[in-house]
């Protein structure tokens, strides 16, 4: 590992806020306090090294397989992170969260 040690700590103390922030966003939408689709439009840093597989997955009865299924009708990979999607993919992704992710 390089860089000096206070380096590694402003690094390591970055990586642990952002752990929390995706935390506190994954409990939200477990609870229903906020939406997939709002966040998903909006992208916040903290999500953007996600990949989107397991962000769906946050939400409450959705499993890997209903996933897999909504990805593949949209042609993207859910090994993709939320940054590397483009605003149309992105558009897409919110307006299916919007009505739910049928079987």
């Amino acid at each position: 590992m390089s860089g000096t040690p206070e380096q590694r700590s402003a690094a390591l103390e970055k990586a642990n806020r952002m752990r929390a922030k995706r935390k506190d966003l994954k409990l939200k939408l477990k609870r229903g306090d906020a939406s997939l689709a709002r966040l998903l439009q909006s992208a916040p840093q903290e999500i953007k090294g996600v990949e989107i597989g397991e962000i769906l997955c946050w939400q409450p009865l959705v499993g890997p397989a209903r996933v897999r299924r909504a990805l593949l009708r949209q042609r993207i990979s859910e090994t993709r992170r939320v940054g590397e999607l483009t605003e149309r993919q992105l558009g897409k992704l919110a307006k299916t969260t919007e009505v739910g992710l049928t079987p």
